[in-house]
């Protein structure tokens, strides 16, 4: 919630030997001195009884740390809490249901939270959560907290008091850095902001404690009797304001995932309305907020997006979705998308090379064996139940849970095009291990964590979990796109006119290529047109924006200049040996820029919708310098015969015992001389002269029987010195 709002100095992050973690025995210390007296103020002070029953949840025990930075500190002190509130509730009776505890690590949004959260341990007894907040501001609902702590935190203050940088106050403090060795009116300005931070401390973890609850301060003061100029503490501050005088004349330049924030808005102004509708002249319900992922996650980042005028209670939890992550019954509403296709872990049959599942070879099921996928689903079944388990548990009865999961429809197979990207990493990791940059073994060992179920397999899964009903179940259909949803039959089978051998797109494929792809394309657009013809209310409206070719132009155009590109690495690849010539030949680029002419006879095709505007988005031309244009290659000067060229990056493997570095055949015959193949070996001297107008000689020979060896050597090998 938003509130006081100050600049932000943490403690410094991380697990290095200047962090905080490694630097607060100071504090450590009083938290032992402390650990006896919190002992004794539960067993004497908690109102067990009382605190307990007052709360929502009977059987749960809320714990916040109030500036509880990260590190052991932390840990220590909760630790001790949970002991001593534990010793309390037994000695009421034996035989009680054991108390369950939820802990809130509470600091600044800019605190190391990613730190906090690795750090704790693998068998603590509570649930975590991070909260990000000024501690002199709302962090939780009303009557949520059983036992506040907050040590060495409190003396910190919400903002500088203004007075301290008006020059025409008294206690404008010019040339000093804190009030010990001030004058009275800055100590006084000191003084009243602390009072502040105090008043809104209490008052607000006054609405945050349940009746009986009890908080624990532990606050660093001066002795009573002692002057702010005798007290020892403060001396460091005397030895920084003069480093500070010393750099005063030196100048110091200093440079300075919205996607889950719009769902939690949208489920905020959901709830809200239909809470509004129950009744208007209710209390406004306040709303707590839980982040989840794994520890890995990126919190810190999260944590510093948060708008400052949001309007929900805030917390961060590390760990796994497949986890009981909060206690029984404090969860009203679950959201998850785009997650559970994930796998909590990799099937061990994938990496045994005795099980029938092994997938040597292979990083995903996608061209894998039947038991592969098996393994995959027997996996992601696993992980759909404990997830399910898990939140029926944290769930309060009559609760709501939303998933979006990532399916493929009912009928294909995991070779559609969505997995186009994993085929090209899988391509990419074997030729690493072709090139000796990785082993065979390491691939066999990665395997892709993910599992996408068909619709079916989904259902029956969510079914088969008694503790849910399904209350609504649909597919949720992308926009369209220039996408094909699969690539046409024709272009990989060998027969056909439209087989695209030696290419990956109808860029410069025969006309039956490019047909092919069109009727695909019309396929595609036919089924999107006739799904959301079904699901538009009479008189709904659908906008389209999808990328063309100009009337006119052909597939040649520069916007499909990249796949020119790519195609021709490929084949330099295969020149190479690197790749297999039909290992191109099965890959096809599965997009259609159809023409706008095309694109508004197959609209006009479908009966049910009509088009009601139709225009074309024309991007900003790009601006170029005119004279400089002219003056450069780019410009339009006297014809000239268009260059030839190839790029090849030179490694330290070329300076080997050769000395020499190939080049392919189709590209050496397009740029070099014609070789006598009468002699043997056929070769000849080249002389080339680089853009520093440096001439090397080298010799250029072809070896092997095969096609692809042409070598370029250079006669002194001063080149390959020079230039790797």
């Amino acid at each position: 919630m938003a509130g006081i709002s100050t600049a932000s100095f943490p403690m410094k992050g991380g697990d290095g030997p200047n962090s905080y973690a490694h630097n607060s025995s100071y504090q450590r210390e009083g938290l032992e001195s402390a650990k006896d007296l919190i002992k004794e103020s539960v067993a004497e002070q908690l109102d067990m009884k009382q605190s307990i029953s007052s709360s929502s949840a009977p059987k749960l025990f809320t714990i916040a740390d109030l500036g509880c930075a990260f590190g052991p500190n932390t840990l220590f002190v909760v630790e001790n809490i949970i002991d001593s509130v534990e010793l309390k509730y037994h000695s009421f009776g034996q035989n009680q249901e054991a108390l369950e505890f939820l802990v809130l690590f509470s600091d600044r949004a800019s605190n190391d939270f990613n730190t906090l959260f690795r750090s704790l341990p693998s068998d603590k007894k509570y649930f975590a959560a991070g909260v990000p907040g000024f501690f002199q501001d709302r962090l939780v609902p009303k009557a949520s907290l059983h036992f506040v702590h907050c040590s060495y935190s409190l003396h910190w203050l919400s903002k500088i008091p203004m007075e301290l940088m008006d020059r025409d106050s008294p206690a404008w403090k010019k040339g000093r850095i804190f009030y010990h060795n001030s004058p009275d009116e800055v100590s006084e300005a000191y003084s009243a902001q602390f009072a502040k931070d105090m008043e809104y401390i209490l008052n607000a973890r006054a609405e945050e404690l349940v009746y009986g609850g009890l908080m624990a301060l532990v606050v660093p003061c001066i002795p009573d009797g002692i002057s702010k100029l005798e007290f020892s503490d403060f001396k460091f501050m005397d030895l920084m304001e003069e480093s500070l005088k010393d750099m005063v004349d030196v100048t110091w330049d200093v440079l300075s995932g919205p996607n889950t924030l719009v769902v939690v808005e949208n489920i905020i102004d959901s709830v809200k309305h239909k809470y509004q509708t129950i009744d208007q002249k209710k209390e406004a319900v306040e709303l707590l907020v839980f982040f989840n992922d794994h520890v890995s996650n990126y919190f810190n980042t999260l944590f510093k997006s948060f708008p400052s005028d949001n309007q929900y209670f805030s917390a961060g939890v590390p760990g796994p979705v497949q986890d009981r992550l909060f206690p029984k019954a404090s969860l009203h509403f679950v959201h998850c998308s785009y997650s559970l296709h994930w796998l909590s872990k990799v099937p061990n049959e994938l990496m045994d090379q005795n099980s029938p599942a092994w997938n040597k070879g292979r990083i995903y099921h996608a061209n894998g064996l039947n038991a592969v996928r098996e393994v995959y689903s027997a996996q992601f079944a696993k992980d759909i139940e404990s997830f399910l388990n898990a939140k029926a548990e944290e769930l309060v009865h009559g609760g709501l849970m939303a998933l979006i999961i990532a399916c493929l429809p009912d009928g294909v197979s995991s070779q559609s095009s969505d997995f186009a990207f994993i085929d090209l990493l899988e391509a990419t990791l074997e030729e690493m291990v072709e090139e000796g940059i990785l082993t065979e073994d390491k691939v066999d060992s990665f395997n892709f964590p993910q599992y996408n179920p068909t619709s079916a397999e989904l259902g029956t899964l969510l079914e088969r979990n008694c503790s849910f009903s399904i209350e609504r179940m649909e597919p949720l259909v992308r926009p369209a796109r220039k996408w094909l949803s699969k690539v046409p039959n024709e272009l990989r089978d060998q027969n056909p006119p439209a087989w695209n051998e030696g290419r990956i797109y109808h860029t410069n494929g025969p006309n039956a290529v490019r047909e092919a792809c069109s009727v695909q394309f019309a396929k595609d657009i036919e089924s999107f047109l006739n799904t959301r013809a079904e699901e538009l209310v009479h008189g709904g409206l659908l906008a389209l924006i999808i990328p063309c070719l100009s009337d006119g132009v052909s597939s040649h155009f520069s916007d499909l200049a990249f796949i020119d590109l790519l195609e021709a690495t490929l084949k330099e690849m295969v020149d190479e040996g690197i790749l297999t010539e039909d290992k191109v030949d099965s890959f096809n680029y599965p997009q259609h820029n159809p023409t706008p002419a095309e694109l508004g006879t197959l609209l006009e095709r479908n009966y049910s919708l009509s088009i009601e505007r139709m225009k074309p988005l024309v991007r900003p031309a790009r601006k170029y310098d005119k004279e400089a244009l002219l003056a450069s290659d780019m410009g339009l000067k006297q014809s000239r015969q268009p260059a030839e060229f190839f790029c090849k990056t030179l490694t330290a493997s070329n300076t080997s015992t050769h000395g020499g570095f190939s080049v392919p055949r189709r590209a050496a015959e397009k740029i070099f001389p014609p070789l006598d193949f009468s002699m043997q070996p056929p070769a000849q001297e080249i002389v080339a002269r680089d853009l520093h107008d440096n001439s090397w000689t080298f010799r250029h020979i072809y070896r092997g029987n095969g096609p692809f060896k042409i070598l370029l050597l250079s006669l002194s090998r001063v080149f390959l010195s020079a230039n790797v």
